[in-house]
Order: C-alpha cells, then sequence, then structure tokens
C-alpha cells in the first residue's frame, strides 16, 4: 500500500502487519510523511528496490527513514539491500540519503554489516519507534 501526502519530508515507513499505528510516531515527532509504504512479510530485495527506487525518482527527497515498528521475522538484511540498491541506482550516495534504518526482525547483524558498509548507523531494537522518528526528523534539521 502507498498512500501519499502532499508534504515533505518523505519518511517512508517499512511495515509488516496492517494491525500497526499508521504515522502516528513521525507525525508527533513533527514530520509529515510524504510517502507510506508497505511491504508486507518478507520482501524481496528486488520489491524493496522497486518501491524505493519508485520513491527516489518520483518524490525525490531528500531523505528517507526506513522504519518498522514491529519486531518480526522479516529478513532486515535484505530490507536494506533492496533500499541501498534503490539508492545506488538513482545515482544517490545511500549515507546521505537514508536518514535512518530501523528494521529489527530477523538477520540483523548482516543487516547492520552491509549498512556499515555503506556509512549507515542501523537502529537496533532498543532504539523506540517514536525516537527513530525523532531522529529521522532532527536528521532533516541538520
Amino acid at each position: 500500500m502507498v498512500s501519499e501526502y502532499r508534504a515533505s519530508p518523505l519518511l517512508a515507513r517499512v511495515r509488516t502487519q496492517r494491525c500497526q499505528p499508521s504515522d502516528e510516531s513521525s507525525l508527533d515527532a513533527g514530520a509529515r510523511p510524504a510517502n507510506y509504504c508497505e511491504v508486507g512479510g518478507n520482501p524481496s530485495v528486488g520489491k524493496v528496490q522497486a518501491f524505493t527506487h519508485l520513491l527516489l525518482e518520483q518524490l525525490r527527497p531528500r531523505s528517507l527513514a526506513v522504519v518498522m515498528n514491529v519486531v518480526s521475522n522479516t529478513r532486515a538484511d535484505l530490507v536494506a539491500r533492496g533500499v541501498i540498491a534503490a539508492c545506488l541506482e538513482a545515482g544517490r550516495e545511500p549515507a546521505s540519503t537514508i536518514s535512518v534504518f530501523r528494521v529489527p526482525g530477523a538477520w540483523e547483524a548482516e543487516c547492520e554489516e552491509i549498512l556499515a558498509h555503506y556509512g549507515i548507523a542501523a537502529l537496533d531494537r532498543s532504539v523506540g519507534i517514536d525516537d527513530a522518528a525523532r531522529r529521522a526528523v532532527g536528521a532533516l534539521a541538520a
């Protein structure tokens, strides 16, 4: 599901279950998300890459916040690979495009290694979704 908002910055939230709150955390942090994406259970690298590339090319946001608010079996490494591949495909530097990456799930250690290779710090499950949203908004102000 992709929902458009008429404001920026872009806050793309990757979620795995439909029963979770929508953009309350980002709104509470002072952001007005330009888009919201839901990928479902275990998305493929290609699926994540395709929708991330679409967001980068059509909306041209300054940055992306990739935030999943539930600890699940979603493979965090696949989400990281897809988002990074889309950044590279769009000619964008991943470290300057991804402001926050918080995807607690399976394969977190591999995810952290992938992100570190591109100069991106992964937020682990000890960082709450509200704090992740505040960090994304703070990164835009910097």
